[in-house]
């Protein structure tokens, strides 16, 4: 391979991975910042049934079927 078709490649790629270290960086920043952690899917289907009636509460906390089901 040329040795200048070499250098433009590794140019490629460290712009590459500089480009992905700056977006990992404000991806952290950004969960620490808001305090952004993983979705509670108990808690969700809470917000569900109170946004849209009862009829999707869950039965219990374990359950995945809505009331009634």
């Amino acid at each position: 391979m040329h040795p200048e078709t070499m250098y433009e490649l590794v140019k490629l790629r460290n712009a590459e991975d500089l480009a992905h270290a700056e977006h990992e960086r404000l991806a952290r920043r950004a969960a620490v910042g808001s305090g952004a952690r993983k979705s509670e899917p108990i808690r969700f289907r809470a917000r569900v049934a109170r946004l849209f009636g009862s009829g999707w509460a869950p039965t219990s906390p374990e359950s995945i079927h809505p009331a009634g089901a």
